[in-house]
């Protein structure tokens, strides 16, 4: 089934009061982070679309935004896309967290190919209601969305006025799709509960050590990461133990491969931060490009590999 021609959408806050005023903190606040969704959606598929605003209509409280550029059929897409993936409600917060634990697992070539799919099948003659479906379904799944349209009704859900939102979908003045509705006793289930993520593990981490510890204590050390310097626990009991006899000789140009866990959590803006780092497990310290393994490193290497091999038994 095609979809018809749309170039417009508008977010309709239904008010408690029957008026047509609503706090102008609270829709700065929410046109924001709107705004910011759509325009993620559009870089990311790398559309050339200006965003206008339009004078607000009557009942209740109406935002209307009009998408300018060449191509109709991309105008439509947003439109579209954008209409839906703010209303579709999670069926909870642990939907939240499994859609955030998908788009972490794709990688950046993933990501891209899944672009120009979209892209390619939106061009051609295939049905593009699919196509918008299969759109909403991988930007619905993408950090910065969630987060965003988290801090959209959070807003909403601290400002008890608004009672329900709609989105609709226009080419003009003409509705191509109908309003969809989110209900306050729904909001909370865009909200997330946490923003923190999935510890992170590294393998075979790579850290050149700028300033061991010592001494005896649960203090920091300093290493360089992937080019950049960080503060880090180590948790490898064995290893700093060593160190703190005097086994060890640090020197500069000391580099230990590691398994390295890192705590992560997502802004205000859904840019992930790395929030702290913690080496668990030592594997080698590397000399002229060859690592010397560790005895512990050596039994992480052994249970890895009778866990895998248990694993493709299993399946």
């Amino acid at each position: 089934m095609k979809i018809e021609q749309a170039n417009k959408i508008e977010l309709h806050y239904f008010l408690g009061d029957n008026s047509h005023l609503i706090d102008a903190f609270v829709r700065n606040k929410c046109e924001t982070e709107v705004l910011t969704i759509a325009k993620d959606i559009i870089a990311a598929l790398g559309y050339d679309i200006d965003v206008l605003a339009e004078p607000s209509g009557d009942g209740g409280f109406k935002d209307f935004w009009k998408l300018i550029g060449k191509n109709d059929k991309q105008l439509t897409l947003i439109a579209c896309v954008l209409t839906l993936i703010l209303s579709r409600v999670p069926i909870s917060n642990r939907e939240l967290e499994r859609l955030q634990k998908e788009n972490l697992q794709l990688d950046n070539e993933e990501k891209r190919l899944n672009i120009e799919k979209i892209k390619k099948d939106f061009n051609s003659d295939t049905e593009n209601i699919d196509v918008v479906q299969d759109t909403v379904l991988f930007f619905d799944s993408n950090i910065k969305v969630i987060k965003h349209k988290s801090n959209f009704y959070q807003t909403l859900n601290s400002y008890s006025n608004v009672t329900h939102i709609s989105t609709t979908t226009y080419y003009e003045k003409k509705e191509v799709v109908e309003p969809k509705f989110v209900d306050r006793k729904d909001f909370h289930k865009f909200i997330l509960t946490s923003n923190d993520l999935p510890l992170l593990t590294i393998e075979n981490a790579i850290i050149e050590i700028a300033a061991p510890v010592v001494i005896n204590g649960k203090y920091k050390w300093k290493g360089i990461y992937e080019g950049r310097p960080i503060d880090f626990y180590m948790n490898d009991d064995v290893y700093r133990q060593s160190v703190l006899k005097g086994e060890i000789v640090f020197h500069d140009g000391y580099y230990i491969g590691c398994l390295l866990k890192i705590k992560r959590q997502i802004d205000e803006f859904g840019i992930i931060q790395n929030m702290g780092y913690t080496v668990q497990t030592v594997l080698g310290k590397i000399e002229d490009g060859k690592v010397i393994e560790t005895e512990q490193g050596k039994r992480y290497k052994k249970i890895k590999d009778e866990l895998d091999k248990q694993t493709k038994i299993d399946f």
